[in-house]
């Protein structure tokens, strides 16, 4: 133990460099341990997590209703990215956008790609310049890296008025479409996919249980 000439810093395990109390040394807490905020209002702060040259990494504070916990993730280039978890166990997580990027033959009339963690939603409008035969897989652009499912996921859309088409998107980033009827140039085709960009395909196992 060594006290600051200042008489207002103390040091564990090394040399007492400023004000306050520095600790070198592994630690472990046998009883419970108190943190308090430094604050009674919102966004009080609990708890810093800094790099050793004192950058600013992560830090915990309470929610603005002061019924959850706000955790906070610094980047490198000083971004930060949030998420709250509440008393009711809710979690709010942070949305992160980009941009689906279309052949040069297909037009964007809307779309939207976000993600929450791995959870993904896109959406889109589009509407097909040149014909396309019945069954016939027709690429209609990509997604970029970081929205890509683990695997291929795949839904139903909307192919003109009335008509039904299939739509996927694989884990290169390629989407495509497959009308299930004959599709005139400038036929629009609508759809969206929600899938867990993590998720992997399994194989159910029988369970055999005794009697």
């Amino acid at each position: 133990m060594d006290f600051n000439s200042s008489g207002q810093g103390v040091a564990f395990g090394k040399v007492s460099e400023k004000s306050g109390m520095e600790v070198n040394m592994n630690t472990d807490f046998i009883k419970e341990v108190n943190v308090y905020s430094d604050s009674n209002i919102k966004n009080g702060n609990y708890i810093n997590f800094r790099k050793k040259d004192g950058t600013l990494t992560a830090k915990v504070n309470s929610s603005e209703n002061g019924e959850g916990l706000n955790i906070i993730i610094y980047g490198s280039d000083g971004a930060t990215k949030e998420l709250t978890v509440f008393k009711d166990g809710g979690i709010t997580l942070p949305i992160e956008e980009t941009f689906f990027t279309a052949e040069t033959d297909v037009t964007i009339n809307r779309s939207t790609v976000s993600r929450q963690g791995n959870i993904v939603l896109f959406y889109a409008y589009v509407t097909a310049s040149n014909a396309i035969g019945p069954g016939n897989a027709k690429h209609v652009g990509t997604v970029p890296e970081g929205y890509r499912p683990n695997l291929s996921v795949a839904t139903i859309g909307i192919q003109g008025n009335t008509g039904v088409c299939s739509a996927w998107v694989q884990n290169t980033g390629d989407v495509w479409i497959r009308p299930h009827s004959a599709a005139s140039a400038n036929t629009t085709f609508e759809f969206m996919l929600v899938y867990n960009k993590a998720a992997t395909w399994g194989i159910q196992q029988e369970v055999i249980t005794d009697d």
